[in-house]
């Protein structure tokens, strides 16, 4: 009996500890974290979103294309499916700018803006945008 209690015990240790600190990121969002950390780095920044799960999953307002919450960013995939890879990156951008640098929305044309900016203007001026997000 004491045997049995005893692997009960260290499964259920293994299983919690493994879990600690465990974090998931889709495939989808990879190349967004290391673009991130990448600019961050660049623009003097040493918060990295390297501590983060990201996940697709449901909205609680189902407009909403992402949302932060706990360490966990959650992304709307029929959101996600239509955006294009600028757009993508401004969502994740803002959703790391709660996470990761606890910004709060904004009132202007801009990456906390409360809805997505407009990808056309931040292209046009992407290191302006960047180096004011990551001030």
């Amino acid at each position: 009996m004491k045997t049995l209690i005893l692997i009960i015990f260290v499964l259920f240790l293994v299983t919690f500890l493994s879990a600690c600190g465990h974090r998931t990121v889709d495939v989808s969002f990879q190349p967004y974290v290391a673009d991130f950390n990448a600019d961050a780095v660049r623009l003097g920044h040493s918060k990295k979103a390297d501590s983060l799960s990201i996940v697709f999953g449901k909205m609680d307002v189902a407009e909403t294309c992402g949302q932060c919450h706990d360490g966990m960013i959650t992304i709307n995939k029929d959101c996600w499916d239509v955006q294009t890879d600028t757009e993508r990156k401004i969502t994740l951008y803002h959703e790391f700018g709660h996470c990761v640098l606890g910004k709060s929305h904004v009132e202007t044309e801009d990456i906390m803006y409360p809805t997505r900016m407009n990808a056309v203007v931040f292209e046009g001026n992407a290191d302006h945008y960047l180096e004011r997000f990551f001030e």
